[in-house]
């Protein structure tokens, strides 16, 4: 594996953390403490992470997505665009983001 992960610090507190792997694509995990949220701070981190990914040429990238509602991050996927994709074996759903590409200008 060839894993990758960025911090969020305030006043010197670690309050989030995101983590990928170049490998296989695969974003493993987006977390931040709950007095932090809704700050952007997870979208920022998750934001890193797929540029990330998507530079080391996946066309597209996934994560597994527990469903349990009383995680939080349970549908904060999808609202930032993230689509499902069927099942892991553990249960989880499998949830893919396509690298969007921009057309040249002429």
């Amino acid at each position: 594996m060839n894993i990758a992960g960025w911090l969020c610090e305030v006043a010197g507190k670690i309050v989030a953390f995101s983590m990928g792997d170049k490998d296989t694509g695969e974003m493993l995990a987006v977390a931040v403490l709950p007095e932090y949220e809704n700050q952007g701070i997870g979208k920022r981190l998750m934001n890193l992470i797929q540029d990330w990914l998507f530079s080391h040429g996946h066309q597209e990238i996934w994560l597994l997505e527990n469903q349990d509602p009383n995680i939080r991050a349970c549908g904060f996927y999808r609202k930032v665009g993230w689509a499902p994709a069927g099942f892991h074996e553990s249960g989880n759903q499998i949830l893919k983001l396509h690298r969007r590409l921009i057309p040249l200008e002429r």
